[in-house]
């Protein structure tokens, strides 16, 4: 699914992990959101990857939202 939330008859469809990558294909962040039962979201954290010369992770920063 591409955009925002999507909703049909019966259900409601929404974003849970948005994912970008680089040229070689690595991930370089991710964000997961959780949600209420209605619909409000609970939290949302985001993480941002690193790699070094051989293509494997060397440091990951998980972003804390502030309050």
């Amino acid at each position: 699914m591409v955009g925002a939330d999507k909703q049909d008859e019966n259900r409601t469809y929404r974003r849970v992990l948005t994912q970008e990558y680089d040229n070689l294909g690595q991930t370089i962040s991710e964000t997961k959101t959780d949600y209420h039962p209605n619909g409000d979201v609970f939290s949302s954290h985001a993480t941002t990857m690193g790699y070094d010369g051989w293509g494997q992770l060397c440091e990951s920063v998980r972003l804390v939202p502030s309050k």
